[in-house]
């Protein structure tokens, strides 16, 4: 299964790879993470998951739309999906 990942910000200085390709035909989001972290370190698990669910400092989108509305750790990951990790900058 390939995935296109694109990160803005500091996940992108983690993992240099634009594709990268899973042993598995479909996973859930919650596995993609466990890949992630498995392979980059825990560093990146960290920022994804400071306290085990939930991500505030990053928008995670699955094809465009935001992975909190598509299940969060249960949302499917297919082949051929997109997954943006933007940091998220606030102020004025």
């Amino acid at each position: 299964m390939r995935v296109t990942l694109k990160l803005i910000g500091d996940l992108a200085e983690i993992v240099r790879e634009k594709e990268l390709v899973f042993p598995s035909q479909e996973m859930r989001f919650g596995e993609f993470v466990q890949f992630l972290s498995d392979r980059y370190g825990e560093v990146l698990r960290e920022h994804l998951l400071p306290s085990g669910r939930h991500y505030k400092h990053y928008a995670i989108l699955l094809n465009g739309a935001n992975i909190l509305r598509l299940g969060e750790m249960e949302a499917a990951v297919r082949d051929g999906d997109t997954i943006a990790v933007l940091t998220l900058v606030t102020g004025g």
